[in-house]
């Protein structure tokens, strides 16, 4: 992950500016609350650094916004969205470029209740649980049409992979469809229950991307096909710039770019944009980030504050195999919504159920 995002930065920052830029990488584990605070207290009280960049939660970010406004450096933080933006969070100095994957949870959630009617059930771990995607899938469906919905959640039973629990409510709730988020052994084991209970091509499954997604689904690949999921990107996406930064990514790392490695290019892209019109108009490099606007692989990116990368669309997917591996290919665009939404403005400052843990939704 954080090589995929370093290789991504390093990417957007060798488009021509005539800077010269400097990277100093500072580790912060798995982003726990007092490393990150470490890490931004060093770079910014020891290297002098004039911006920050790196995959930080929402939650860690929150808990650290004093100490970010109190260094008075820009900062970008990415993520893959697991929780609305709370406008706790907003300040002058913070930038947030994200896969805003509560916004295509929301969409699918639309989608499938548009699709299927009925009562739907959504089933996660006691983990996945601890951010927002289960409750703007939810709202989701409220907006496609659904009066109520089904909530399962899986109790926790330590060191062991074993979602039967889940299989059992759905046999007694019998819902309209279903939709899954899971991910890593408990996403595999859900999946393989799933057929084996007769449900699979009978009960429609939707389903998180993470589950799904590309070289992530060893010992399912011939399970996951034709599974409904939403993401703001996907290394499918037909469009000339997001083929053009595959094609420059691959000969440059010899491998495929990951989700992170698209933010780190889009986070470069800002950089290199942000530094160039600093200097050239000697203005504050926080006022040039609130007033960029980059195109990159997955269309228009607006750094403006914590919410302007909503404006990314979010593109609906279904898994087909192709040389025994699934692939997610594009389908079409879905609807979404901002956190301006009277709803998940409500989620977003409300309590977090579930795990209670500042790492990244992964």
């Amino acid at each position: 992950m954080s090589k995929d995002f370093k290789n991504g930065v390093e990417l957007g920052l060798a488009n021509d500016s005539g800077l010269e830029i400097e990277i100093i990488p500072e580790l912060i584990n798995q982003g726990q609350i007092q490393n990150v605070s470490d890490a931004i207290n060093k770079l910014c009280s020891y290297h002098d650094v004039d911006i920050l960049t790196g995959i930080v939660s929402s939650l860690a970010i929150r808990e650290l916004l004093d100490t970010i406004n109190a260094k008075r450096i820009p900062f970008i933080f990415n993520n893959v969205g697991e929780y609305v933006p709370s406008k706790r969070i907003d300040s002058p100095y913070l930038f947030h470029n994200s896969l805003h994957l509560w916004r295509s949870q929301w969409a699918m959630g639309k989608w499938a209740q548009e699709q299927y009617g009925g009562t739907p059930a959504i089933c996660f771990s006691i983990y996945d649980g601890g951010y927002h995607l289960h409750e703007a899938f939810r709202i989701g469906t409220l907006a496609g049409g659904a009066s109520t919905a089904q909530i399962n959640m899986l109790p926790l039973v330590p060191n062991q992979v074993d979602t039967s629990a889940l299989i059992q409510l759905i046999e007694q709730q019998k819902p309209a469809h279903v939709h899954a988020v899971l991910c890593g052994v408990d996403g595999k084991d859900f999946i393989k229950r799933y057929k084996e209970a007769g449900f699979l091509g009978k009960i429609p499954l939707t389903a998180c991307p993470f589950l799904v997604e590309d070289g992530l689904t060893s010992d399912i690949e011939d399970l996951v096909n034709n599974i409904p999921n939403s993401i703001s990107w996907s290394y499918t996406l037909k469009s000339m710039e997001n083929e053009a930064f595959i094609d420059v990514y691959e000969k440059s790392y010899i491998r495929k770019p990951s989700v992170f490695s698209v933010l780190g290019y889009e986070s470069g892209l800002a950089i290199i944009h942000a530094l160039s019109t600093a200097e050239a108009e000697s203005i504050a490099l926080e006022k040039t980030l609130t007033d960029t606007r980059i195109r990159g692989p997955r269309g228009m990116v607006v750094l403006g504050n914590t919410s302007a990368s909503d404006e990314v669309g979010v593109y609906f997917r279904k898994p087909y195999t192709e040389e025994k591996s699934p692939v997610n290919k594009v389908i079409s665009t879905l609807q979404s919504v901002n956190r301006e939404d009277a709803q998940m403005a409500l989620v977003a400052e409300n309590g977090i159920s579930g795990w209670q843990n500042p790492y990244l939704c992964i």
